[in-house]
């Protein structure tokens, strides 16, 4: 069994009657938690043993035992209703654009909040926005690439890795990696709206993207290694995510983003970022910290005692350090290498996390 977006999903026989004797997993169903409402996941391959299956990102992988293989694909419901009890595909033109103008109305009223806006059909999720505030509805359709030259490298575990996002009568195509088969759309000030997309990439490496509609165009407003949905969004719209950086060891930062004056995201520059992981380090030798950035005043940490990083410069070079008492001073490090004694880190601390 798993969950997904107030759906419970799980193996069971498609014809299994009360009383009967044996059965066969052959499909996978599905009840609404909210209302209670059942169906079947339809798929490639009907009737035939699942061996295991998992729905995560608006994607379903299935294993079958017979026969062995793997089919992965964009998650959907044939009975998802979208507006008047009517699902997607069945709307009128004049329920897509009161279905439309109520979503972006959700958006709008609720500002700095991230809002599914997805209503998934086979091999197609689709969506109805204004995002350029023109009072029209905008038909917002993510959907694999159909160009047969990206066809040709399409990867068959990965439905998404070349995709068609459409907005409007605009359209581009671009590759992603575990690309989640979900449309987000956020307000930062209550006024305009970003569309958002978010890819695992190829090892858990968070990744996500920002669009907005503009002048009949689709234009690509910027993006940043970690999940929107981890992520912190102030009233005044700043953006507080964590990426991973190498200093002294592997770590995450907290780092800051806001959308400028020309609607591209940029970071907002800081003198000093905070490590996310302050683990405990052993030292090997007796170590000079520094009582400020820059600063030729140290004071000397014996071997004996253990240390945690707490901050590091913009430059990467001067890493704030704790002791198990309590002491703090900076440690002045470049490419790996403590400054003050000459030596690679892996020779200075023992307990570091090195990840590649």
């Amino acid at each position: 069994m798993t969950v997904f977006e107030d759906t419970l999903y799980f193996r069971t026989d498609q014809s299994y009657y009360d009383g009967a004797l044996d059965w066969s997993d052959n499909t996978i169903r599905w009840i609404d938690l909210n209302t209670g409402k059942t169906g079947d996941l339809p798929f490639i391959r009907q009737n035939q043993n699942i061996a295991f299956f998992a729905v995560y990102e608006g994607l379903a992988v299935i294993r079958y035992s017979t026969p062995d293989v793997t089919d992965t694909i964009m998650l959907y419901t044939d009975e998802d209703p979208a507006f008047n009890g009517k699902n997607i595909a069945q709307l009128s033109g004049t329920e897509r654009e009161q279905l439309g103008q109520d979503t972006t109305q959700t958006v709008l009223q609720n500002p700095c909040t991230l809002v599914n806006i997805s209503h998934r059909t086979r091999d197609r999720n689709t969506a109805y926005l204004d995002m350029d505030g023109d009072g029209i509805t905008e038909e917002i359709i993510l959907e694999p690439s159909q160009d047969p030259e990206n066809m040709a490298y399409r990867d068959e575990t990965d439905p998404l890795s070349y995709f068609r996002l459409q907005v409007g009568n605009a359209k581009m195509e671009n590759w992603g990696e575990n690309l989640s088969n979900t449309l987000w759309a956020v307000s930062l000030d209550g006024q305009s709206i970003l569309l958002v997309l978010y890819e695992d990439g190829p090892s858990a490496d968070p990744y996500t993207r920002f669009y907005r509609y503009q002048n009949d165009q689709i234009i690509e407003a910027g993006g940043f290694a970690d999940d929107i949905r981890l992520c912190g969004i102030s009233p005044e719209g700043i953006i507080t995510s964590a990426i991973r950086q190498d200093v002294v060891q592997t770590d995450w930062i907290t780092v800051r983003w806001q959308f400028g004056e020309n609607g591209m995201l940029e970071e907002i520059p800081q003198d000093l970022y905070e490590f996310q992981n302050p683990n405990w380090v052993n030292l090997s030798e007796d170590l000079p910290l520094h009582v400020s950035i820059g600063s030729t005043e140290t004071f000397v940490i014996p071997s004996s005692q253990s240390l945690r990083f707490l901050q590091t410069s913009a430059d990467w070079c001067w890493v704030l350090a704790e002791t198990a008492d309590g002491q703090q001073g900076w440690v002045h490090v470049e490419h790996f290498e403590v400054m003050d004694l000459g030596k690679n880190v892996m020779e200075v601390f023992e307990g570091l996390n090195m990840a590649e």
